[in-house]
């Protein structure tokens, strides 16, 4: 997920990666969420919706999609504004 206002990380620098991890895997691994025109920070990003796509992508590649420490509350994180 990047925003492609984004000052600090490089829009492309999401890309490579994406790349990377597909080819490193072997197969469509990682999925590039693109927010057009967001910058750091952006409302648009700090979603509930976008955190559960985080932790997911992160379970699937570290838990293989079946996080055993996963509770049913983690959709309930608090975001800081």
């Amino acid at each position: 997920m990047n925003n492609s206002g984004d000052d600090i990380v490089p829009y492309q620098q999401s890309v490579d990666m994406q790349k990377k991890i597909n080819e490193v895997t072997g197969k469509q691994t990682a999925e590039l969420i693109t927010f057009e025109g967001a910058s750091r920070g952006d409302a648009v990003i700090k979603i509930k919706e976008n955190a559960a796509n985080d932790l997911n992508f992160v379970d699937k590649i570290l838990f293989n999609g079946n996080n055993p420490y996963r509770n049913p509350n983690y959709i309930d994180v608090k975001i800081a504004e």
